[in-house]
């Protein structure tokens, strides 16, 4: 089945029923019950459901719980734990009635064919569910972005080369790179004997549990780990043990504590030699002074940087804060260049973030894939480039000259925006500064 087609029925159904306020998680951990008992052939109970005599949402509720406690009972158990609601209140009941009516309308309309349709229709709910700015939009990454992650995994040829892959998400929220991940690795392996293994840190419990329903769905790994931990500070999540492990590290991390550079250092800690370290970052690292500026000279010293890819504004489910993707190896090449990638503008409106489309989505695919470097989207920089402009790594240094300079199409509305950006890039760097000398002045006093 076709993800669109998938995410065309939860849109539509979600559209004239809407889900109970503040259980969006709920709804998503049921759903998850029947789709695992759907992947265990389980589910006549519920196709029957659909004649007279109907029974009722209780009745349907009670029977499938009983067939999950005899297929799963560790999912049983879990599913329980999250459901202790009053049977005054009639919520249980109306959070297993939106769950198992989207089961049976894609039931219907023959979306859950196979696993692949199982694991995608759990993955489009979860999005579906977060644009509506619920408790899971934190906790979600977009489906555009991961797609990007998915598509630099891809293209890593030593993966497909290996008889095993570990993966670590330290800030995995409701898993959806390490979902993509697998599903990636899993598909692209060369052994018949591929295995793989997946560990995920996140701070709530039932965003945990989400992540573990997921994974469970996906049936491209055997190994995981879902584990309960704070972000701050990452030290406590990455054991020294985890050190020269994990092939992949990858990870929306944590944003606004200005403790984005901890989390790097850590992946990279984290991260084999051979391994690739992907994060989702905002733009502040990319410019600001002191320990992020730090890392950036740390990064084009050791030619660690691989690529950066440069995103729209507007892109997640609960913050406007500006982000990029960037990609880091401990071992490349000596002169190897470092790939930027342009996708700023082209981007589409969706119901209340933009998103990609697919589209850029292709171009993106393309230039990743090192068939479009000509493009004007994608440039190759040398570490002597970046150290001239003080390993300042925001696209305006790199983009603005290059459409200047040469021939290429310049993106539409790039010439408005560029002043206000430099100066608003150049203001936060005198702020940094003003700052650094009072603390100066005040530790002097």
């Amino acid at each position: 089945m076709d993800n669109n087609q998938i995410r065309s029925i939860i849109t539509r159904f979600f559209s004239w029923e809407k889900p109970v306020s503040y259980h969006e998680m709920d709804i998503l951990l049921c759903f998850g019950c029947l789709l695992r008992l759907k992947m265990a052939n389980q589910v006549k109970f519920l196709s029957d459901a659909l004649f007279f005599p109907r029974p009722t949402t209780t009745e349907l509720k009670d029977k499938a719980l009983r067939t999950l406690q005899q297929t799963d009972y560790k999912l049983h158990k879990l599913v329980v734990s999250h459901l202790p609601f009053s049977p005054e209140t009639k919520e249980e009941e109306r959070i297993w009635d939106t769950a198992i009516h989207l089961f049976q309308v894609l039931e219907q309309r023959q979306c859950l064919n196979g696993q692949e349709d199982v694991a995608l229709a759990f993955r489009e709910l979860l999005y579906a569910l977060s644009e509506s700015s619920s408790p899971l939009a934190e906790s979600t990454t977009p489906r555009d972005i991961v797609s990007l992650i998915s598509t630099l995994i891809q293209n890593d040829s030593s993966a497909s080369q290996k008889e095993r892959a570990a993966i670590l998400d330290p800030a995995c929220g409701t898993g959806g790179f390490l979902s993509q991940a697998l599903h990636t690795l899993h598909n692209s392996s060369r052994s018949p004997d591929f295995r793989l293994s997946a560990e995920g840190f996140t701070n709530d419990r039932k965003i945990a549990d989400l992540c573990s329903v997921g994974l469970s769905l996906g049936g491209d790994t055997s190994d995981y780990s879902i584990q309960r931990g704070s972000p701050n500070p990452p030290q406590q999540q990455l054991p020294a043990k985890f050190s020269e492990k994990f092939d992949f590290v990858i990870s929306h991390i944590p944003f606004g504590n200005r403790q984005e550079h901890l989390h790097l250092q850590a992946m990279m800690q984290a991260a084999a030699p051979s391994a690739s370290v992907i994060a989702l970052i905002p733009n502040g690292v990319l410019f600001r002074m002191g320990q992020d500026e730090h890392l950036r000279h740390e990064w084009i010293e050791n030619n660690q940087l691989d690529t950066l890819i440069y995103l729209p504004d507007n892109l997640l489910y609960s913050t406007r804060i500006p982000v990029s993707i960037i990609q880091l190896k401990h071992t490349r090449e000596a002169d190897a260049p470092v790939r930027l990638l342009d996708l700023y503008h082209g981007q589409v409106m969706g119901k209340k973030q933009s998103q990609l489309g697919e589209e850029l989505l292709e171009e993106a695919r393309q230039a990743l894939a090192g068939r479009t470097s000509s493009d004007s989207r994608c440039r190759f920089v040398t570490r002597d480039e970046i150290e001239k402009n003080d390993c300042i790594l925001t696209r305006e240094r790199y983009f603005s000259k290059f459409y200047a300079t040469t021939n290429q199409p310049q993106p539409i509305g790039l010439p408005d925006i560029l002043a206000i950006q430099t100066a608003l890039e150049d203001t936060q760097r005198q702020l940094e500064q003003y700052y650094q000398r009072l603390d100066r002045d005040s530790g002097k006093s």
